[in-house]
């Protein structure tokens, strides 16, 4: 269990009841005395931020030193069970693999990649995380301090929504006028700014 036990490491373990199809997340620090009584089954552990806790593992990030810094959230490390999964479901993120032991079945969504317009909206939609740039922007524009660090905290380890972002944005000590271009902002507003900008030059 090591980090996943440790205080302020982020850690998760995610399991299915087959009977009845439902989802349990338990989030951490656990107890050595958590593991033993597991089943053998249909639960995953997940440690994110390994990083930040082992030497070892950060120099796996060496491997990715062609990517710009800001793209390199974290490691996260997950040990699963017979059977252990997070579910089907779709990153909006960039997402590397590296398959230490064991045996498990990955896939991509070819729908997105393929860009059949629907699920491309519907996706993006959810990606409120998009705005996180624009909102450091304005933030470090009207000299708030540690925006980088604030949201961060804010996007690590948890998905964003719609009212989390709002609600992070309505926290912040900005002018009225700042802050309500920042309300009014959608990730398809802004990425469609991006679109429109890109097309006029």
């Amino acid at each position: 269990a090591g980090l996943a036990c440790e205080e302020g490491v982020l850690a998760r373990m995610i399991s299915l009841d087959r009977a009845s199809g439902a989802w349990d997340v338990r989030t951490g620090p656990f107890q050595e005395e958590d593991f033993p009584g597991l089943p053998d089954h249909d639960w995953t552990l997940l440690v994110q931020d390994v990083d930040k806790w082992d030497a070892d593992v950060r120099e796996l990030l060496a491997q990715f030193r062609f990517l710009p810094r800001w793209r390199v959230d974290d490691i996260m490390i997950s040990f699963a069970a017979t059977g252990g999964s997070v579910g089907a479901h779709v990153d909006h993120y960039d997402v590397f693999l590296l398959q230490a032991q064991g045996e498990r079945r990955w896939m991509i969504d070819a729908s997105v990649a393929l860009g059949k317009p629907a699920r491309l909206d519907a996706d993006l939609d959810a990606a409120w995380e998009v705005l996180a740039e624009a909102v450091q922007t304005v933030m470090r524009r009207h000299g708030l301090p540690n925006p980088y660090e604030q949201l961060k905290a804010l996007t690590r380890g948890q998905g964003i929504t719609a009212d989390s972002m709002r609600a992070f944005i309505e926290s912040l000590d900005l002018p009225a006028d700042a802050k309500q271009r920042l309300r009014d902002m959608t990730p398809g507003s802004y990425t469609g700014l991006a679109e429109r900008l890109a097309r006029g030059i």
